[in-house]
């Protein structure tokens, strides 16, 4: 655990009240300009100044508090409902009913800020596609209510929990599109860690399909494994040479996908936008941006996909 992908420190992640005392130190230092060691050599470009980054934490209230990491306290604390072990493992590779919501719950830091400054409709219509057994439906569902919240998945048993736990509609599917979710119906799309998992080709087919779920205008705030994962991994190299790496299969769901279908799948920012702006604008890019790991990805739906894909089109 660290305030950023470049910032490592030896504190127990499980120790929330060091894991406090530190962002806390951390967080006055960058406000009083006197910047930590791995700060003053940090890769990154900061994103706004030092003005502008006190003014944003005082009108969030997290100037004097780590308000998210009290939301984490009440997570672990918390008597909350969380699937069998087995099906946590499937989607966040855990077992312990702990980490599975906090996993949860820190996406929801990331993705819903996204959600309510892109998707200004007054009712929001939320399709968390690849749900499985509710890792970001979960946390969603109990922080807003107020959303019309559906979930899909291909595991029938991790859609099944979230049936009998989550309000919601949510559905099985297959592995290739069509979903029986009506055209137009979702004001925004989200998923966590699903093109991660697909093909190129699979890829495209879920992009076309996803355009005709949403309303005109409608948002897709997903997540790929770009170049910050391919590092880790010292695949660096190749993604930068290739665009995309998905020949590598993942063994996760075996006894659940086709054979051959889960990958483990890179691509980079110049690949991603190339390819999807087929069918959608790319309002915002932030890399590893989910986890400091996986890349966050903003799309608007276009009115009609780019080029020679028109004469395949399915609304």
């Amino acid at each position: 655990m660290a305030p950023c992908r470049n910032f490592s420190f030896d504190t127990n992640a499980r120790d929330l009240d060091s894991v406090d005392r530190l962002l806390q130190g951390v967080r006055q230092n960058l406000l009083a300009g006197s910047l930590d060691a791995p700060c003053r050599t940090c890769p990154d470009k900061p994103r706004a100044s030092i003005a502008e980054l006190a003014s944003s934490l005082a009108q969030s209230g997290y100037d004097d508090r780590n308000i998210m990491l009290d939301d984490v306290r009440d997570v672990i604390s918390a008597d909350t409902v969380t699937p069998p072990a087995e099906l946590t493992y499937r989607v966040a590779h855990t077992r312990d009913a702990s980490e599975f919501r906090v996993s949860g719950l820190i996406t929801t830091f990331d993705f819903v800020p996204l959600i309510e400054k892109y998707d200004q409709a007054g009712e929001r219509r939320i399709l968390d596609w690849g749900c499985g057994s509710g890792r970001l439906s979960l946390p969603l569902a109990q922080r807003h209510p107020e959303w019309q919240l559906s979930g899909c998945d291909i595991d029938r048993e991790a859609v099944e929990w979230c049936q009998q736990n989550i309000p919601g509609d949510f559905r099985v599917i297959e592995p290739v599109p069509p979903t029986s979710f009506d055209r137009h119906q979702f004001t925004t799309v989200i998923a966590y860690s699903v093109m991660t998992h697909l093909s190129r080709e699979m890829q495209e087919e879920w992009m076309r399909e996803l355009h005709g779920l949403l309303v005109d205008d409608g948002v897709v705030i997903l997540t790929t494994m770009g170049e910050a994962a391919a590092r880790r991994h010292g695949l660096d190299r190749g993604l930068r040479a290739r665009g995309i790496l998905d020949e590598r299969l993942d063994a996760t769901l075996d006894e659940i996908a086709p054979v051959g279908y889960y990958r483990s799948t890179f691509q980079s920012r110049q690949y991603t936008e190339r390819a999807w702006r087929k069918y959608f604008d790319v309002l915002e890019y932030i890399d590893a941006g989910a986890f400091h790991y996986q890349d966050i990805v903003v799309l608007r739906k276009r009115s009609r996909p780019r080029g020679l894909w028109r004469r395949f089109w399915r609304n």
